[in-house]
């Protein structure tokens, strides 16, 4: 067991003394005057009321533990997927310290899981609340008593226990559980408060005091145009600025002028600390003024679990320091059911002026005014509960591209020529590429052979002349095209028979915008062409997708003659969005083998409200098609198990996502390795209650069920503890053994079937 001495340290009380009287009785008087004044007297103009505790709920929480109240984790902070839904108080290291009860109330739920939350105890109290203490160590006797008989009766670990109320009351100040590292992360206390109708609200707005006196650190501010006629420093991808502190000022400032046009959102990377701890944590509030004008203003104080998932509209994810981080949008998105905002003007976006003949392709997500061209202030502030505050000021300037003025164009339409020397290459038809009815007479098959042969095809002379990426967008694709060698003009652009406004992106980058239309045909195809200095000719040829997905509207879409499928769902998209595809080689990794090509979908970092369903179809001779699974990712060989719903009768395998990306049908083909048995083979053991143990570890489809994790001791079946951060499996003995031999046998089934096995035998004297 994972455990240390439990360490008690509980402060004396005083007698006050009386030259104190005075002065708390002028406490009390201002605690008097508080009470009855309007929050709206004291508070500044403008500043979001916080949600209190009303007056005839319980005095204001304690500390649950023996220690200086000191936090690793505040409410609203990043969890991958979700929101945290409460406050982690800090263990230092160390489990087994008491929990006290804040409140009186009584026992509603306590679970015990290997993932999450690990031991968690709910309470109800006396006022319809409900708190909830997670990754528990172990539960007070009247609560473990009965964890233990439905542990023993269902014959597992994890075990939902509801209670009848008040079957098991809890007084304040009683001792409930002891502080533990159980489920996810290392020893702390989770703690939350919820509300009579299961909502997490934030627990430092009723009552838990501690001590904070720096304010938050703002890092970084991020700018994210929106639509095809929407740039920020002439490009249209997220533009991030680092922040520097100016003790002159009192304010954080950036180092440059950011150049907008169109509808941008900005978003802020921010962090809070407090006394005592060095984690990162996060902010309660933060505010957008544009020209002094409050036009987005959000405080993390409650959502629903309904709407957690809709953090990926709350946060935007954006490369600083070598990697994604998230950053705090100061904009509401279409569809954003989230409780944290008290805006009803731009809603954050930053919207400019129009060029003349622009018409937007992206729906607006608030109306409010529009910035005309010249500089404009911003200044955003952040808030911690207790009061602290740290501002950013800048300027943006309202200005068109650098390049709006003498844009290259291409002027000579495209001939037979290029069409030809697509036919020529072998090239796969528009229609069996896409998703249409399948390759025409005497072209490739829909699913190439060739790992190589994508739906990109650039036929060029001489060979690398020409590279074309292409930058899926929801509503347009950005075609990016590097040439390897001198050409002797600009690329050409074209879709179908309409040209598209080719721009110089650096001295050896060209980018086209080319703009996607559902009223046209459903699939149309992009050329690339140039001609390099030595008189040769280049092409790229890019199918495209023209099959719009809207908000409302359920739709499913094929690619590749049937290979991958999206199923959307009535409540799948936030804002409408045109779907692409194309194939790339996986990359096998140390467990994995690639069964044929992989499927990458775009726009990537667009998210879902209702899971969206991904159909991989795989060949109907695989052998063990248990073994598949679909993953992401792929880079570099690494991979994420998502899932391995398989429909042998379709072959295909399926799953539900709530972003698009790369993916691709692997086969887990090594079994989880167990080894480092506890008792070690051959032993001979004077204690009578050892601790039975194994490691476990899986790197393809990984372990996920504790039903698959099964550890014997002379035949019997015992009730085992899977800790997945140790990669362990654990059984404390409690009966002692009686003298003799015994075989300890752990068999570990991942999610693709293969099954690992390992056997000791030893001896108890």
């Amino acid at each position: 067991m994972r455990r240390t001495e439990t360490k008690s340290c509980r402060a004396h009380r005083h007698r006050t003394p009386d030259v104190l009287t005075g002065l708390l009785w002028a406490v009390r008087v201002l605690v008097v005057v508080l009470a009855i004044t309007p929050a709206a007297a004291i508070l500044p103009s403008g500043w979001p009321l916080p949600v209190a505790a009303a007056a005839s709920e319980a005095p204001e929480f304690g500390w649950p533990l023996p220690l200086a109240p000191t936090l690793t984790s505040t409410f609203g902070e990043t969890r991958g997927s979700h929101f945290h839904a409460g406050i982690d108080c800090r263990t230092f290291g160390r489990t087994g310290y008491p929990v006290e009860a804040l409140a009186d109330g009584y026992v509603m739920r306590v679970r015990t899981s290997p993932w999450g939350y690990g031991r968690a105890l709910y309470q109800r109290l006396d006022d319809g609340r409900i708190m909830v203490f997670a990754h528990l160590e172990r539960f007070a006797p009247q609560v473990d008593a009965r964890v233990r008989a439905a542990q023993k009766k269902q014959q597992r670990y994890s075990v939902d226990l509801w209670l009848q109320a008040n079957e098991v009351r809890l007084n304040r100040g009683e001792v409930i559980a002891w502080s533990g590292d159980s489920g996810t992360g290392p020893p702390h206390l989770h703690l939350e408060l919820r509300d009579e109708h299961n909502r997490p609200i934030n627990p430092l707005l009723h009552g838990f005091q501690v001590e904070d006196g720096i304010p938050p650190t703002l890092r970084a501010l991020g700018f994210i145009p929106f639509g095809i006629e929407s740039f920020v420093d002439d490009g249209h991808e997220p533009v991030v600025l680092d922040l520097r502190w100016l003790a002159s000022t009192g304010r954080f400032h950036a180092g440059r002028v950011p150049v907008i046009s169109g509808r941008v959102g900005v978003s802020l990377l921010v962090h809070d600390r407090a006394e005592r701890s060095t984690n990162r944590l996060g902010p309660y509030s933060l505010h957008l003024r544009v020209n002094g004008v409050e036009t987005y203003r959000a405080a993390f104080d409650r959502f629903s679990y309904a709407d957690a998932h809709q953090i990926n509209l709350c946060r935007s994810y954006l490369p600083y320091g070598g990697r994604n981080k998230a950053f705090f949008n100061l904009f509401v998105r279409p569809g954003n059911r989230l409780e944290f905002y008290a805006t009803d003007r731009h809603r954050g976006v930053l919207t400019t002026a129009l060029p003349d003949g622009a018409a937007w392709l992206v729906p607006e997500a608030g109306k409010g005014d529009v910035l005309p061209p010249g500089l404009h202030a911003l200044e955003i502030e952040a808030r911690d509960v207790a009061g602290n505050v740290s501002t950013v000021a800048l300027e943006v300037k309202v200005a068109p591209p650098s390049w709006a003025a003498a844009p290259l164009m291409a002027v000579d339409a495209p001939g037979d020529q290029a069409e030809d020397a697509g036919r020529d290459a072998g090239a796969e038809t528009l229609s069996g590429a896409m998703g249409g009815p399948g390759p025409a007479a005497g072209a490739a098959d829909s699913r190439p052979a060739g790992a190589r042969i994508t739906p990109e095809k650039v036929i060029e002379a001489p060979p690398g002349a020409l590279a074309v990426e292409r930058r899926v967008h929801p509503l347009f694709v950005e075609m990016i095209v590097r040439p390897a060698v001198p050409l002797a003009a600009a690329p050409a652009v074209w879709l179908g028979q309409a040209p598209v406004t080719v721009r110089r992106s650096a001295a050896d980058e060209f980018r086209a915008s080319v703009a996607l239309d559902a009223a046209g045909p459903a699939f149309v195809q992009a050329q690339v062409s140039a001609r390099t200095v030595d008189g040769a000719e280049a092409l790229a040829m890019v199918p495209l997708s023209q099959r719009l997905v809207r908000p409302g509207q359920a739709r499913t879409l094929s690619f590749g003659g049937g290979e991958a499928t999206l199923v959307f769902g009535v409540d799948s998209a936030y804002e409408p969005l045109f779907p692409q595809w194309k194939w790339f080689v996986p990359e096998p990794g140390e467990e994995l083998v690639p069964v044929g090509l992989g499927h990458d979908f775009g726009p990537q970092g667009v998210h879902f409200d209702a899971r969206v369903q991904v159909r991989l179809a795989y060949p109907p001779d695989t052998p063990r098609p248990e073994q598949l699974g679909i993953y992401a990712g792929g880079e570099d060989g690494r991979w994420v198990f998502l899932g391995n719903e398989v429909d042998t009768g379709e072959h295909v395998v399926q799953v539900r996502v709530r972003q698009l990306g790369r993916v691709a049908v692997l086969r887990d083909v090594r079994p989880p390795q167990v080894s480092g048995l506890q008792p070690r083979p051959g032993s001979r053991l004077t204690t009578r209650t050892p601790v039975l143990a194994a490691r476990i570890v899986d790197g393809g489809s990984g372990i996920r069920r504790e039903a698959d994790i099964r550890m014997e001791l002379n035949g019997r079946r015992l009730i085992s503890e899977y800790i997945p951060d140790a990669d362990r499996v654990i059984h404390p003995v409690e009966e002692p053994l009686e003298p003799g031999a015994y075989e300890l046998v752990v068999e570990v089934r991942d999610m693709s079937g293969n099954t690992g096995r390992a056997v000791s035998s030893f001896t108890v004297e």
